[in-house]
């Protein structure tokens, strides 16, 4: 019996029959599906265990003032940083963290334009397979 199973994706697989009836070129189309779609779910789905933690952030901090955040995850993780509320929209570059965990953003507080309130960030870091989320707040006076 031959057998088709996409590595990394367990209980996903497909058993052909010993004997099949059919078009060959129907099987291959159907088994070029399956490869497709297993293969992108598989690829993209990553295990939320990867630690993300708040070092610092300036909260009060003035408008027009330097804002800086501070994360600590795994050494060599990316981190990518974005504001999430409905009246602020701005990301900050991707990051490398270093080879003490640390991850660092400075930014000027006029960046999205709204100028006081509460500024609320995501900060998502991923190691290979695995991947962290941190959600901070910060207030602009």
């Amino acid at each position: 019996m031959s057998s088709f199973a996409r590595e990394g994706c367990p209980g996903v697989g497909y058993h052909a029959p010993q004997k099949r009836r059919g078009s060959l070129k129907r099987t291959a189309a159907l088994l070029a599906l399956i490869w497709a779609v297993v293969g992108t779910t598989c690829t993209t789905a990553l295990a939320e265990d990867l630690t993300v933690k708040l070092v610092s952030i300036v909260s009060p901090i003035g408008y027009g003032e330097q804002e800086t955040l501070v994360v600590q995850t795994e050494p060599g993780a990316a981190c990518q940083a974005h504001a999430v509320s409905s009246k602020v929209k701005f990301n900050l570059a991707q990051r490398k963290a270093g080879a003490d965990g640390l991850v660092r953003w400075s930014w000027k507080t006029t960046q999205g334009g709204y100028v006081g309130g509460t500024r609320q960030l995501e900060v998502v870091c991923t190691a290979g397979d695995r991947k962290g989320t941190l959600l901070t707040e910060f207030t602009v006076r």
